[in-house]
């Protein structure tokens, strides 16, 4: 997502709004206004070992330590199913997990994300699918397809061009409510 400052971003959802969204979507143009409206993130920290996640790289660390037999090899290779399995069952151990309870290791990306929590929370309740680019209207079809959500529950979507946004009015908060927000 982009971020502005405060006078910036409101001259960019007044002309983000003009040119997107469909008059008559007050809720969609309130949406986007607080979206484009975000505070920046702050200044980074002093601490030199800050990295990712965020977290503190202990004393004394160096990248050399790093075991490197892993490296470059593929998770579909016998040592890499392996270092998973480990993975898996350490966490499931460390945080005592039960033992009829999965644990899952996904790409670190929105796509499998998505994917995991589209196949373990639809499906008890009638869904609205919202898409309007690529990545939506892919989860939408595995949704109806491989998930076969419309043998079980309503599944009703909600559409848009792209640079468009469909009437997010028309969703109901009865329903679960899928939409990607990319960008």
């Amino acid at each position: 997502m982009l971020r502005f400052a405060p006078r910036v971003a409101t001259r960019a959802a007044a002309a983000f709004q003009s040119s997107h969204v469909a008059a008559g979507t007050a809720a969609t143009q309130a949406l986007t206004a607080r979206w484009m409206t975000a505070a920046a993130p702050g200044p980074k920290p002093a601490n030199p070992e800050f990295s990712s996640g965020p977290c503190k790289k202990h004393p004394g660390y160096n990248i050399s330590n790093l075991p490197t037999a892993v490296f470059g090899r593929s998770h579909r290779s016998k040592l890499g199913k392996e270092r998973l399995a480990l993975a898996i069952n350490e966490t499931k151990r460390m945080l005592g997990i039960p033992e009829d309870y999965l644990v899952g290791i996904v790409p670190a990306s929105d796509t499998g994300a998505y994917e995991m929590a589209m196949w373990n929370m639809l499906g008890a309740k009638d869904i609205d699918i919202c898409h309007w680019e690529s990545f939506g209207k892919g989860w939408f079809a595995d949704a109806v397809s491989h998930l076969n959500l419309r043998e079980t529950v309503e599944v009703t979507e909600h559409t848009a061009g792209y640079g468009e946004l469909p009437d997010l009015t028309a969703t109901s908060k009865d329903r679960d409510i899928c939409f990607t927000f990319n960008g």
